[in-house]
């Protein structure tokens, strides 16, 4: 496919017939071309605005902390039903299975709901993030359930539900977060917004590994699930109490 896509691939407008984004299809008026100045000067900003906005720091955060539980039941969930719910290394299986399933109907459902809600619904924060914080609420009590109620009398049918339940909570955030960080500021700092919470989806990986076997080797695997249920609410309210700073000062609705 990376073969075909060198081939097929345009580079440029003009290669394909089309017009220039960059040239205007109609010759602006004097008042037209006063407002694209103003709109440039209120678009306009630097990678340091980048860094120093509230706004991105609050998404990074966000995105790191459902990362690393998506990375964290992804790699250890299978570990973590076998050794705590006593079943079969097949069954186990099934459970990250279901997960990685339902993460691929969580992401579509994220895309589209957050669509029609933000075309909707006005209101003084990002809707795309305040749909994001009732994903991670279902994902936060996805976790409880599947560290104090799963036990190993539980159905197989229950734990894979509860998988499925888990994979479509977590990976609707994580399609979430790089939409917000790259349509909440000007287009040529797009890129870079989304490069900077990707890399803090990154940095929750890394926490994914390593640093939460140390936890279970301390706490048990049911003290890291506990763990992740304290950060995945804690995300949740970061959202729901900080409304003022969605509204970044780089690009205005």
């Amino acid at each position: 496919m990376a073969v075909v896509a060198v081939v097929s691939l345009v580079d440029d407008p003009k290669l394909a017939n089309l017009p220039s984004p960059a040239t205007p299809t109609h010759t602006p008026s004097k008042e037209g071309e006063e407002k694209e100045k103003e709109k440039q000067k209120t678009e306009s900003g630097t990678v340091r605005d980048l860094v120093q906005s509230p706004f991105l720091w609050l998404v990074s955060v966000c995105y790191l902390v459902v990362f690393m539980a998506k990375t964290a039941i992804s790699e250890w969930g299978q570990v973590f039903v076998m050794n705590e719910l006593g079943r079969s290394q097949m069954e186990a299986s099934s459970f990250v299975s279901a997960m990685e399933t339902g993460g691929f109907f969580g992401g579509i459902l994220a895309g589209v709901l957050t669509d029609r809600i933000a075309s909707k619904v006005k209101v003084q924060a990002n809707v795309r993030l305040l749909v994001a914080a009732a994903f991670i609420s279902m994902c936060c009590a996805g976790l409880y359930v599947l560290t104090f109620v799963l036990t190993s009398a539980s159905s197989q049918v229950l734990v894979s539900g509860v998988g499925a339940v888990l994979g479509a909570s977590m990976f609707g955030p994580i399609s979430i977060y790089g939409i917000v960080a790259s349509e909440s500021f000007p287009a040529h700092l797009s890129g870079t917004a989304h490069a900077f919470v990707a890399l803090a989806a990154n940095v929750g990986a890394v926490l994914a590994g390593w640093p939460l076997s140390q936890v279970a080797r301390l706490w048990s695997w049911r003290g890291v699930l506990l763990l992740l249920q304290t950060l995945t609410a804690s995300s949740v309210l970061l959202i729901l109490t900080t409304p003022r700073l969605h509204i970044t000062k780089n690009k205005k609705d």
